[in-house]
């Protein structure tokens, strides 16, 4: 793919929860010099709250819509890293703006190794107290509700086996030498 056929300047990462998709974004960001627009952090810095408490308190709903929000400011701009959350690109007509806006990529992995993953990390309340099984049920299940979405990115790279330098590595190798070109 030569820049000529890219629409755009923004590289927007897609994925379930835990995949890494902050992580990686910021290594990108690091690597090219671009802006990283985290979703979940602009939300909770324009509310003051956690997404968890927004959740809790105001519903998925409120959330979606302050999500739609920061997802159309972010893919309006050039130069920048786009981290979704989970949920995101299944809001209707999400993945529309970010096939429109953006190059994107899945990141894409077990439900197996994500459980895990957010189980050892913590801080996720879809999976608070649940033990691994019922982790890997519920990302199982979101899985098979969004993967529609997720797969319309442009670009899917597997996971599973990589730790985010390799991640960061294979999108610039995919990606960045014609996003990140000056």
């Amino acid at each position: 793919m030569g820049p000529e056929s890219l629409p755009t300047r923004v590289l927007t990462l897609v994925g379930l929860a835990g995949v890494g998709k902050s992580t990686i974004a910021r290594g990108l960001g690091t690597l090219w010099g671009w802006d990283v627009w985290d979703l979940d952090r602009m939300i909770e810095a324009r509310t003051g709250f956690t997404v968890t408490r927004i959740f809790q308190e105001q519903g998925e709903p409120a959330f979606r819509a302050l999500e739609r929000d920061a997802l159309a400011e972010a893919l309006a701009g050039e130069r920048r890293i786009v981290a979704t959350g989970g949920g995101a690109p299944a809001d209707p007509g999400a993945m529309d703006a970010i096939v429109a806006n953006s190059v994107s990529v899945w990141l894409r992995a077990r439900p197996g190794l994500l459980a895990r993953r957010l189980l050892a990390d913590g801080g996720r309340p879809f999976v608070d107290g649940y033990d691994h099984d019922e982790a890997f049920a519920v990302l199982a299940d979101q899985l098979a509700r969004r993967k529609r979405h997720y797969e319309r990115a442009t670009f899917v790279i597997d996971v599973d086996d990589l730790e985010a330098p390799a991640a960061i590595e294979a999108i610039h190798a995919l990606v960045g030498r014609q996003l990140a070109a000056p």
